[in-house]
């Protein structure tokens, strides 16, 4: 009796972001391992009463969901569930109830908790406290009704520990499909250094590249390219400058990945890891970025693409030799390779689930 029950908020796709390519990758690694012993269980998000919300009725999650859930988990005699997410923590709750024998292993994408404080910090609202609280409720049964813990990095761990009074049993950095492919048209070498920033428009993203517009951007000889979801509404106010440019709700990144000379993170809060610093060792790009950005990416040489402040970020683009324009540097895609590709991922997990 070896079945395993996959459960997630999010649908296999070609389209999405960063956490839901994770969430694919999770998917699709298992799904491989596990074969014909694999099962799996998408939740519709849909809206639930607010009250019920603090009862751990969140993101998709009702009773008549843990009742279907209940009847895989019998029917199809599963002894392990992978919770794709630290907020489906209910559902550990409810599985244990159901049968104390059945291994819960849950992947954390961020500490949640952390996530929404930062974001409640941000906006101090009933509505965003609301969230803060509910979603730690969550996390705090995932905690307590896993048998196994999988982070993304060591201080997502240590922030668990601290938090929840309980470590992390496995760290599986976020790593990536290999998207690369090789432009057919590269644009032609000048004068000003291209450098790329890639996220939504959510507090995080949008907080750093304001700050990089207004105390970076005028010290440098270079053109900024903006994208990411809903990034466009920023067009406004960032109108007034020439060498600004924003793409929104782009689908395939492949082409300005390797039409750039420089990807920036300017990221000071947040949980998790980056993925557009993943992104970029995969295209063989070199990332500026500060140490928010590159928590978890501790096998980088962090030493020469550090920059916690404006000036950090001015002397290393002002020092960036025009020779290396439109270059693709081996080490950084070699690091993805050995650390951060599905093929580095699907090692890790065989190892796991084999115990």
């Amino acid at each position: 009796m070896n079945n395993i029950l996959y459960i997630s908020n999010y649908f296999p796709a070609n389209e999405y972001g960063g956490r839901q390519s994770l969430c694919h990758m999770n998917y699709e690694i298992i799904k491989s391992i596990m074969g014909p012993s694999f099962f799996e269980l998408f939740i519709k998000k849909n809206s639930t009463n607010p009250l019920a919300k603090f009862f751990g009725e969140i993101d998709g999650i009702n009773k008549d969901l843990v009742q279907d859930i209940y009847s895989i988990l019998e029917d199809k005699s599963i002894s392990r569930v992978f919770l794709d997410g630290s907020n489906l923590g209910h559902l550990a709750l409810c599985i244990k109830n159901f049968n104390r024998k059945i291994m819960i292993y849950t992947f954390f994408h961020n500490v949640e908790t952390v996530f929404f404080f930062w974001s409640f910090r941000e906006r101090k609202t009933l509505k965003s406290l609301g969230i803060l609280i509910a979603n730690y409720l969550s996390e705090r049964k995932a905690v307590k009704n896993s048998d196994k813990l999988i982070c993304l990095n060591t201080r997502d761990g240590n922030l668990l520990e601290k938090i929840f009074k309980k470590q992390a049993d496995f760290i599986f950095p976020l790593s990536l499909r290999d998207q690369y492919i090789k432009s057919e048209t590269l644009r032609t070498e000048n004068n000003r250094l291209s450098l790329l920033f890639v996220g939504s428009n959510f507090y995080a993203n949008k907080y750093g590249i304001e700050w990089f517009v207004e105390n970076v951007m005028p010290y440098i000889n270079a053109d900024l390219l903006i994208i990411g979801r809903d990034m466009d509404l920023l067009k406004d106010k960032f109108s007034i400058y020439k060498n600004i440019r924003i793409e929104s709700n782009c689908i395939d990144l492949n082409s300005f990945y390797d039409n750039c000379d420089i990807v920036i993170a300017p990221i000071f809060d947040g949980s998790g890891m980056k993925t557009k610093v993943a992104e970029a060792l995969m295209n063989g790009k070199t990332i500026l970025g500060t140490n928010e950005a590159f928590v978890g990416y501790e096998s980088l040489d962090l030493d020469e693409l550090i920059c916690n402040t404006s000036d950090q970020f001015i002397k290393k683009i002002n020092e960036f030799e025009l020779k290396l324009q439109n270059v693709f540097l081996k080490k950084y895609r070699y690091l993805y390779e050995k650390e951060y590709s599905y093929e580095a991922q699907l090692i890790r997990y065989k190892n796991m689930l084999k115990e």
